[in-house]
Formats: structure tokens, C-alpha cells, sequence
């Protein structure tokens, strides 16, 4: 028997359970033409969704507890890391059918920007969890991946003259 904290950790059994009872949950809602989140589900039947999902585990990891990390991974190219995050919750992140019985995060948290006033002055900080170019060769398809893994932000600013500093390049799309 487990216990969830409600954390959606990629160490988290208990989150593991719950994105895959509700994968199931989805799935039942749309062969009911249901919306699920307006429904009162049984707890009966949600016991169900979660004996399904200790099936899963045991057929396709050959165990029960199994992690939200071990189930849901974060792919960019070549690179397979454990992600955390489930649908509507806060470091939110969907994942669909992947491999070898795992999901691969598709959608969620795109762009993170923190935000915060003090004495007047203006502190930001951002990631980008899928990175700023889809093109496999570019530095920045996942350079920003581990920093957002290890729940971590990079500043940044709008001040035009900071921003110049640092560029990598200059240019104007269309010309």
C-alpha cells in the first residue's frame, strides 16, 4: 500500500498511480462522451482505474511502484530524463503513449517566467522546458532541459542595453 503526498514529483509512486488511473479515467469519459471533471465518478470505479494501473505496472515494469519519473519521461533528441508534472497542477505536463510502456511529456509547462517587484526594481527569471528550437542541431533545442529537471530558472531582463550584451546574434526575420 502506498501513500500520495499530492506531489507530482518524478519520484513519486503515488503520482505514478494517479496519472495513470487518470489516463484511464480520460479514456472512459470520452467512449462516455463525458465530461469527466463534471461527473461524480463511484469510488468504485476509480478503485478500478487504479488496479488497472497496478496491472500496468506489474506487465510492463515487471513491479508496483513504480515512479512518476520511471513512467512519464522528458525527451529531447537522444536525451530521456524522468519528469515530474500532471494535467492541471501546478508544473503542469501531459504525456502521451511513448515506449517499452512509458509516456513522453508532449505538452504542459512551455514557458515558466517568475516575477517579482522590490524597492521598484523589476527581478525576472524564465525556462523553457522543450527549448527555443525544435531543430535537433541547435544549441537551444535542449539547453535549457536539466535547468528546468532540477526545478531551476535563469535570469533574465528587458533592459534593451543587457539584452544587446549578451545576444548571440542580431537579425530581422524576413530579410
Amino acid at each position: 500500500v502506498w501513500e500520495w503526498d499530492k506531489e507530482a514529483s518524478p519520484n513519486s509512486v503515488g503520482a505514478a498511480y494517479f496519472c495513470m488511473a487518470w489516463k484511464y479515467l480520460n479514456s472512459y469519459a470520452r467512449k462516455k462522451e463525458a465530461r469527466f471533471v463534471r461527473q461524480d465518478y463511484s469510488h468504485e470505479l476509480m478503485a478500478k482505474f487504479l488496479y488497472k494501473a497496478e496491472k500496468y505496472f506489474q506487465r510492463r515494469f515487471g513491479k508496483r511502484d513504480v515512479t512518476l519519473g520511471e513512467l512519464q519521461r522528458h525527451v529531447r533528441g537522444d536525451r530521456d530524463e524522468p519528469v515530474g508534472g500532471l494535467p492541471d497542477v501546478i508544473s503542469a505536463m501531459y504525456s502521451t503513449k511513448w515506449k517499452k510502456g512509458r509516456y513522453q511529456s508532449f505538452l504542459g509547462d512551455t514557458y515558466i517566467q517568475l516575477i517579482r517587484f522590490k524597492d521598484g526594481e523589476l527581478f525576472m527569471e524564465t525556462v523553457e522546458p522543450f527549448g527555443q528550437s525544435y531543430h535537433e542541431d541547435s544549441p537551444h533545442f535542449d539547453d535549457q532541459m536539466e535547468m528546468y529537471l532540477q526545478g531551476k530558472t535563469k535570469p533574465m531582463s528587458l533592459d534593451k542595453a543587457k539584452v544587446l550584451k549578451v545576444k548571440e546574434r542580431e537579425y530581422h526575420p524576413g530579410e
